[in-house]
């Protein structure tokens, strides 16, 4: 099982990040007792053949499989919240036909999700894959196109400061 970054909060909540790819995980944290404040799913892309770009040595689930169970689990904690975070790449997901044909497979979700826009945090397996974030201009069009649908949304980093950006791409560089 690949590792999942998980924390605490100072008030005893626990934050899953970067999950989704392993279903079965799932299971495990319904199990266990620590109580959860997020769960966030990385999601670059609507099919799993762009996904697979990025997620070389597996095949991503659908996303609909995963939030179902990313739901489930939420559902057993008061409070937690589901985000898809939709890290933008450049001439790779961020022209507004690709995420209107994501969102509308998050329709039967959109009460229950956040979307969160993310900028790319620059990491050397993201240089490797030739990977950057476009610009901000893009995530304001982006924005409009996921708040419009319904769904709440934010975007998360700045253009100034990828570094506080997302940095999924980095755990490529722990892999064998």
């Amino acid at each position: 099982m690949n590792a999942i970054p998980i924390w605490s909060n100072n008030f005893g909540l626990s934050n899953i990040a970067t999950t989704g790819l392993v279903l079965d995980a799932f299971s495990i944290w319904k199990t266990d007792t620590f109580p959860l404040r997020t769960i966030q799913l990385p999601y670059y892309h609507h099919s799993v053949e762009k996904m697979k770009v990025i997620f070389k040595k597996q095949t991503p689930p659908l996303i609909t499989q995963v939030l179902s169970k990313a739901l489930l689990l939420a559902g057993a904690n008061d409070g937690c919240r589901v985000k898809i975070n939709y890290v933008l790449l450049k001439n790779f997901n961020d022209d507004p036909s690709t995420v209107a044909t994501l969102l509308g497979l998050l329709a039967p979700f959109r009460d229950d999700i956040v979307v969160k826009l993310s900028f790319l945090n620059p990491t050397l397996p993201s240089e490797r894959l030739s990977l950057c974030s476009p610009q901000i201009f893009k995530f304001h069009e982006l924005f409009k196109v996921v708040t419009d649908a319904g769904f709440s949304c934010y975007i998360f980093g700045t253009e100034e400061d990828a570094q506080i950006g997302c940095g999924q791409l980095a755990v490529q560089s722990f892999r064998r």
